[in-house]
Order: C-alpha cells, then sequence, then structure tokens
C-alpha cells in the first residue's frame, strides 16, 4: 500500500513555507496486533494529525484524535476504555501540551506521556513547555521513530508489570 502524505521544505529560521509537495510512504507493517493500544493524538495541524492517525492505524493501533486541549479534554472524558498513551504537541493553541498532559493525567494517571514539536527539547524545556525526563520526538519523525518510542514504552510498562 502506497500512502501520499504532505510534506513541506521551507527555511527554519523564515517559518515560511517555500515549496510543497506530496511524497510517497511505503509503511513497513508489522504483524504484531496493537489494537489493545488505544493513544490519543493531540496535533493542531489537521494534516499532520491525519496523516499520523492514518499511519498508526496502518500499524495496529486505536487512534483517537484531537485538535486542541478542549477536544481532547471532552474525547478524555467520554471513551470508556483505557487511553494507554497521549502523543501530544508541545506546542498547541492556548493551553501548552504540557498544561494539557496534567489535565489529562488527574483525569486518567494511568496514560503513558509522548511530546513532540518542531522545536528541540531544549528550546521547549527552557521556555518552560515541557520538563526534563519526558519522551520526547523531535518533528519531523518517521512513523518508525514514533511506533518504536511507543513501543518502547510499553515494553517498559510490561516490564514494571512483570516484576510486581
Amino acid at each position: 500500500m502506497t500512502l501520499l502524505v504532505p510534506c513541506y521544505i521551507w527555511p527554519r529560521e523564515f517559518g515560511v513555507i517555500k515549496h510543497s509537495m506530496f511524497v510517497s510512504v511505503e509503511p513497513k507493517l508489522e504483524p504484531i496486533d496493537h489494537s489493545d493500544c488505544t493513544i490519543l493524538l493531540v496535533e493542531d495541524n489537521e494534516s499532520l494529525a491525519n496523516a499520523m492517525s492514518g499511519l498508526l492505524r496502518l500499524y495496529g493501533f486505536k487512534v483517537l484524535q484531537a485538535r486542541n486541549a478542549a477536544e481532547a479534554f471532552q474525547i478524555s472524558a467520554c471513551f470508556e476504555g483505557i487511553i494507554h498513551f497521549l502523543l501530544i504537541d508541545a506546542v498547541l493553541p492556548q493551553v501548552s501540551g504540557i498544561d494539557l498532559a496534567g489535565l489529562l493525567v488527574t483525569q486518567r494517571p494511568e496514560v503513558q506521556l509522548i511530546f513532540m514539536s518542531g522545536y528541540t527539547e531544549e528550546e521547549l524545556c527552557r521556555n518552560g513547555l515541557l520538563a526534563p525526563g519526558f519522551t520526547f520526538i523531535q518533528k519531523p519523525a518517521s512513523i518508525q521513530t514514533i511506533v518504536s518510542h511507543i513501543k518502547a514504552r510499553m515494553s517498559f510498562q510490561a516490564a514494571l508489570v512483570t516484576r510486581h
């Protein structure tokens, strides 16, 4: 299966899109079923969120999608199952990703947090938008990178449960 996903190239220092196109992506699917793992994806860029959701679903994950803090909080409040991961853009309009994560963790203490951003981890920590020690993915990131972070957290969590 070939997916066409938007690709944007721009000079980072100007923040202006210079060229956009679609690139062909051949996801390397794994035979592992992750359907028992639910991810709440919070990303304000709708085309990026749709692409990420679609690719994560191809890997077998159940994905709930929110564009902002209000939607994420509403989804979390209404969803009756376990949300295993919060995959969240660290920089969101109105409420930072770290603040939203704090609110959602009070609602769902079992959720694992993974932050992502186009800004570096150092920039986010320096500006108080991310605390050191959280799992962080620098954008742009391949779907394989994102899935490997999720699987690493799943393995770590399984190891903790096995020990107790």
